[in-house]
């Protein structure tokens, strides 16, 4: 048996020693099945799609892809976080700390951060206004990493809500 391709996107069907056996059987099935096959299943979306685009006002071309965000990590000077600066902070403390936030999304914008905080022995963090998640700032790993995740839905004066994602990572 020569090798055979799908209706559709003629994918080419596996074959082992020349004969469509068993597992070459099955794995046929999979792809050519007049209703439930991948080659149907991933036709009938490409076509249900191409009608919805242009209702929505668009045409799809190309390939769907993704993109991965990577962006510094800034280090916080002195103890203000500026949430116009990026979406990743990191500081290394060696006494007594007190944040504060500046420049939090304006009415209408939310925005992630996430700010990993590295203390010495018995240093302490202080947090301006946060929802924390269990009702209460959690306390500083003394000596060590911890990392936190805040979220701030846009307005004055704006309200961030914050947890404490994980604890003593050095």
């Amino acid at each position: 048996m020569a090798d055979v391709t799908t209706t559709n996107y003629s994918w080419v069907l596996p074959e082992i020693d020349g004969s469509a056996d068993t597992w070459g059987t099955k794995i046929n099935t999979v792809f050519t099945t007049a209703t439930t096959g991948l080659d149907a299943i991933v036709y009938a979306i490409d076509v249900t799609a191409a009608a919805a685009l242009p209702v929505a006002g668009g045409t799809m071309t190309g390939l769907l892809t993704t993109e991965v965000v990577r962006e510094a990590l800034d280090v916080i000077a002195a103890g203000e976080i500026d949430w116009d600066t990026g979406n990743m902070f990191t500081k290394t403390i060696d006494e007594n700390t007190t944040f504060t936030f500046a420049n939090l999304p304006g009415a209408g914008v939310g925005q992630y951060i996430s700010v990993r905080i590295t203390a010495g022995l018995g240093d302490t963090v202080t947090w301006p206004t946060v929802q924390w998640h269990n009702g209460s700032a959690p306390v500083q790993t003394s000596g060590g990493t911890d990392l936190y995740v805040l979220y701030c839905e846009g307005g004055a004066p704006g309200t961030v809500y914050g947890a404490r994602c994980l604890e003593d990572v050095s």
